[in-house]
């Protein structure tokens, strides 16, 4: 059998922005906190299973909803809509509002499921593990001080509202 011939390396991406300020890493890595917050609840079944990672989860943010809800208000109406922001700052917003709604709107189909362990247990865990993926590559990414863009789905829309906004 022939082997085909070794695909050339994707070229780094440039960018012409400049590199985030220390101060927008920590902002934008503190607007994660909130998906986590949601996610939480979505832990249940795999704190019933392995009693021992309830130590690591208390150290998350439990917030309560009114906290959330305005937290969520302000990333979304007041960061991700500002030009007083870097467009980098803005695109994570988005992608943490995008994030959000998912664990939002899980939330709702949880509660139709709670009493199904078949459909709940399997659906709360993918949840949870799926937000806490996505959030733990964020902060990676944030951390170097690049985009997160790589979240299917939740990427693309935020990357079209920050081209769509101001």
């Amino acid at each position: 059998p022939r082997s085909s011939p070794a695909s050339p390396a994707a070229p780094p991406r440039m960018s012409l922005e400049p590199t985030p300020a220390a101060l927008d890493r920590l902002l934008v890595s503190s607007f994660y906190l909130l998906p986590v917050a949601d996610a939480l609840p979505f832990s249940r079944f795999i704190i019933h299973h392995s009693p021992s990672l309830s130590a690591l989860l208390p150290a998350a943010p439990a917030l309560p909803g009114p906290v959330t809800l305005v937290a969520f208000l302000a990333i979304s109406l007041g960061v991700s809509r500002s030009e007083k922001f870097s467009r980098w700052v803005r695109f994570n917003a988005c992608q943490v509002v995008a994030l959000d709604l998912v664990a939002g709107g899980m939330q709702l189909v949880d509660g139709a499921v709670r009493t199904r362990p078949a459909v709940g247990e399997p659906l709360c865990n993918a949840v949870f593990y799926g937000v806490m993926a996505a959030v733990v590559y964020s902060w990676v990414k944030v951390a170097r001080g690049e985009y997160a863009d790589e979240i299917p789905g939740l990427s693309d829309f935020a990357k079209a509202q920050v081209k769509a906004g101001p």
